[in-house]
């Protein structure tokens, strides 16, 4: 299996283990405060799918996450943010079904994301593919501008 099968295969499983995971979660129990420091389920998916929808689309795109474009203002989350602070989580609400089209848009983009990678397979490990990218040792491939 070669890196990029590797990667489809990983991503593949980890978007099947949220779904079932979160089927059926209603909005009570998604915001529900639990005991401690920890964040409420709600904190946690919106996490989970803010990260990859960032990663994928800025860090390895150089586009907009879905959440600052065609999804801004309608992601089911009250905060669409990375930092999963101990403030943010316990100030995010979710909105699960709006949540779960988002999710199932930031999957899909992942998704033929690395289906194109197939495309780039002579492209050196390290380059930036795109043009306008500049490599950046801590956070990939990233617009210029």
């Amino acid at each position: 299996m070669n890196a990029i099968a590797f990667l489809q295969a990983s991503t593949d499983f980890a978007h099947r283990t949220y779904d079932r995971t979160v089927a059926g979660l209603t909005a009570a129990h998604a915001n529900q405060p639990p005991l401690g420091l920890a964040g409420t389920v709600g904190s946690a998916m919106a996490h989970v799918v803010v990260v990859e929808d960032a990663l994928v689309q800025a860090t390895l795109r150089g586009a907009s996450p879905l959440h600052a474009s065609e999804f801004a203002g309608r992601t089911g989350i009250s905060d669409p943010q990375m930092f999963n602070t101990e403030k943010w989580r316990s100030s995010v609400k979710v909105e699960p079904e709006p949540l779960h089209s988002y999710a199932a848009a930031v999957f899909e983009a992942t998704d033929r994301y690395l289906a194109g990678l197939r495309k780039l397979t002579s492209t050196p490990l390290g380059t930036c593919p795109q043009p306008g990218l500049e490599r950046r040792r801590s956070v990939g491939c990233s617009p210029t501008w």
